[in-house]
């Protein structure tokens, strides 16, 4: 009897990296995401879905994005159907098995999320350490107002940003090697995967202060599906510009422990937390955190800042 074979019957990479992700209307986290790979690598592509952009994809990239050439951004773009975090991640796995057969890693992740790699090369990192699903240790990066001016997208992370506290929730297995299938909100992983100590996730909600506030502003006017409200998906995108800025006060205000100490806690912490759940999936405790910490001296390793 003829077995069917996936769509994909054998990987046969070409090409070193890629990345996938899901927009709307969010000009400076793409712009930022694009500008920061590319400084990884000069071996990278894109793979973007636009999710009805006011002002779509496409165009932005035409007007905007002059030193990196168009032919490496691929644009799908999708029509203005309610926001869904399970068709999100199912849109964006479909994506990334496709890609994933050409290339050696692909980054599957949010716009506001960029992967650090720590004292090397992002691919060779990747390459190298972890099962065929990696997660690097998420990082809630956050604007301390006292000491850093506003962010620039030309511009380092590793220049501009140093604050913040490592996150469980944050710290998502987007890294891809082989085929494989995200859960909602890409916080799980259908194939097992590990945390890797010499990558970080960074999350950039809180990168700046008041793109912060014009975004928490924006995302209160999102029109979600009845699966996603039934669900309770996304409750977080209508609390109050005021209790989200509560953050930008604690980061001025924390105590700063130990970097390589934090690290080191939280990924014996996170590790011991994974778990298979239903459906398959692996994931960690999302609860769990590290304290306030300056990640300038295990970022001031690298050599591409």
């Amino acid at each position: 009897m003829y077995k069917t074979q996936s769509f994909w019957p054998s990987r046969e990479t070409i090409k070193r990296l890629a990345c996938v992700t899901m927009v709307r209307d969010e000009e400076f986290f793409l712009e930022l995401m694009l500008n920061h790979y590319s400084r990884m690598s000069n071996d990278v592509d894109f793979f973007i879905i636009d999710h009805a952009s006011k002002v779509p994809v496409s165009d932005f990239i035409k007007e905007k994005i002059n030193n990196i050439h168009c032919g490496r951004i691929n644009v799908i773009r999708i029509p203005p159907i309610p926001f869904d975090d399970d068709y999100k991640s199912s849109s964006l796995s479909s994506l990334a098995n496709m890609v994933v057969a050409a290339y050696d890693v692909v980054i599957v992740s949010d716009v506001d999320e960029i992967v650090i790699p720590i004292g090397g090369d992002l691919v060779d990192i990747a390459m190298r350490d972890g099962n065929g699903v990696i997660a690097p240790l998420g990082f809630e990066a956050i604007h301390h107002r006292s000491v850093e001016g506003e962010y620039r997208v030309e511009k380092s992370f590793t220049e501009q940003r140093r604050y913040g506290y490592f996150r469980a929730a944050e710290s998502k297995p987007v890294i891809w090697k082989q085929p494989n299938t995200a859960g909602p909100g890409l916080h799980k992983s259908l194939e097992k995967f590990d945390f890797n100590e010499n990558l970080i996730l960074a999350h950039l909600r809180y990168i700046d202060y008041t793109r912060s506030r014009e975004r928490i502003i924006h995302r209160q006017s999102v029109n979600f599906s009845m699966n996603q409200s039934n669900r309770g998906y996304g409750s977080y995108w209508g609390a109050s510009v005021e209790a989200r800025e509560a953050i930008f006060d604690k980061v001025m205000e924390a105590s700063y422990s130990d970097t390589q100490y934090s690290i080191k806690d939280f990924t014996h912490r996170v590790r011991g937390s994974l778990t298979v759940q239903q459906g398959g999936y692996y994931g960690p405790d999302l609860s769990i955190s590290s304290d306030f910490c300056d990640i300038h001296s295990v970022l001031s390793k690298n050599d591409i800042i």
